[in-house]
């Protein structure tokens, strides 16, 4: 159930509108210049570098496929560009680039700063199995015999599911309702929350606004780390007293 005024904050931070989306691609191009440079000699191009790079930036921005993209570009560029330009212009640009149009983010940063961050982590399914590991044996320990090696068969699953853990940063805009990761990273399923705080806020600032962090986080490490990044770290208190 939605709280109450969602929907209106949805709306006017206008994230899934096409149009102020694309006006945002083109400001990074402009940032970053083209991916390439436009041959001078033979036949004059259908489209220039920069457009190339915007419609892939915009692609990428609503992971959409490059149908739907082709279908959008006489919405935004007022001309059909063909998917298989989409395709070509996806091989040619860098992905040194590409990683420089990540910043697309950054941008919405000056356009609507937030108010606090938040870092949480969840556990997340995959399709996967793999085979499941036994116990380690010591040195003076003797192998298993016949019967306890089919009876462990029997009674115990070959192979586990995979599961993986996701580290996220976000940056909440109160007025907006607008959320912005900031950093992200996956891990292993069995992975600890707090060691990963550390990744989570390398090159980013705080300038004095709250960070909130679950109990998963609670250590003084962690207090000084927000500390050092200018956050205002708010923990919440561990049963039984702060580790670390």
């Amino acid at each position: 159930m939605r709280s109450v005024g969602y929907w209106k904050s949805y709306h006017a931070s206008k994230a899934n509108e096409k149009r102020p989306v694309f006006k945002l691609c083109k400001r990074v191009v402009r940032k970053f210049g083209p991916p390439w440079q436009a041959a001078k000699r033979g036949r004059p191009p259908e489209h220039q570098p920069d457009e190339h790079a915007e419609i892939v930036i915009y692609r990428k921005h609503f992971c959409m496929s490059l149908r739907v993209a082709e279908g959008d570009t006489p919405l935004i560029l007022n001309k059909r560009v063909d998917h298989s330009d989409i395709w070509w212009s996806l091989q040619r640009i860098s992905p040194c680039y590409m990683d420089q149009a990540i910043k697309l983010f950054d941008l919405i940063f000056e356009f609507s700063p937030p108010d606090l961050f938040i870092a949480d982590a969840t556990g997340v399914s995959t399709d996967r199995y793999v085979k499941k590991s036994g116990p380690k044996l010591r040195p003076n320990d003797k192998p298993p015999s016949k019967w306890r090696k089919r009876r462990e068969k029997r009674h115990s699953k070959d192979r586990v599911l995979v599961t993986l853990k996701l580290h996220i940063l976000i940056g909440y805009n109160t007025k907006l309702g607008l959320l912005v990761v900031s950093s992200a990273l996956v891990t292993k399923g069995n992975a600890h929350d707090s060691p990963r705080l550390k990744c989570l806020l390398k090159g980013v600032n705080g300038d004095g606004r709250p960070l909130l962090l679950d109990a998963a986080h609670d250590s003084e490490d962690n207090y000084k780390l927000g500390k050092k990044h200018w956050f205002g770290p708010v923990i919440k208190l561990r049963k039984g007293g702060p580790g670390g």
